[in-house]
Formats: structure tokens, C-alpha cells, sequence
């Protein structure tokens, strides 16, 4: 039950996230909500063993620019722009 709050949770502000930023994103909300709560929790835990706030500041902001990435401009969305894409890209 915990997880699956923490999911909902992570769903929510990816969405608004997109929403805020007029992006979409490049992977379903469900898989990057699963990448945000894996990350933190592993982070959390990480930094419960080795009080390493830097180490943990630092893997955070990477995975922040990663995730970042995986934003696009809805503008590309538009059919025309669909249609110039090969098969098997999102």
C-alpha cells in the first residue's frame, strides 16, 4: 500500500510536471513514476547507510537532468512532425 501511494504520488507530479513545463514525456508516466520512487527510495536508503549528503545531492541532480531529457515540447506531437518519425520511436 505504501509503494503504491508513493506511485500515485510520483504519477501526479509528472503529470502536472508536463502539464506546467507544455512537454510530454518520452516513456508512460507509469515507468518514469517507477523510475522516481526506485531512485528515492535507493537514494534515501543509500544515504541512511552512508551520510553522504554531496554524493547524494550529486546522483539526484543527474538523474533530475535524465529525467528532464525525457521531456519533450508538445508541439511535436503534431502529425506532421509524427509522420517524419521511423518506426519504433516514441
Amino acid at each position: 500500500l505504501q509503494y503504491r501511494r508513493y506511485l500515485e504520488g510520483a504519477r501526479e507530479v509528472l503529470e502536472h510536471a508536463a502539464a506546467a513545463a507544455g512537454v510530454r514525456w518520452l516513456r508512460t508516466v507509469e515507468v518514469l513514476a517507477r523510475q522516481v520512487v526506485t531512485i528515492v527510495d535507493g537514494l534515501t536508503l543509500h544515504y541512511i547507510v552512508d551520510h553522504d549528503g554531496a554524493a547524494a545531492r550529486a546522483a539526484l541532480s543527474a538523474f533530475a537532468a535524465d529525467l528532464a531529457a525525457l521531456g519533450v515540447a508538445r508541439t511535436e506531437d503534431s502529425p506532421a512532425v509524427a509522420a517524419t518519425r521511423g518506426a519504433g520511436n516514441v
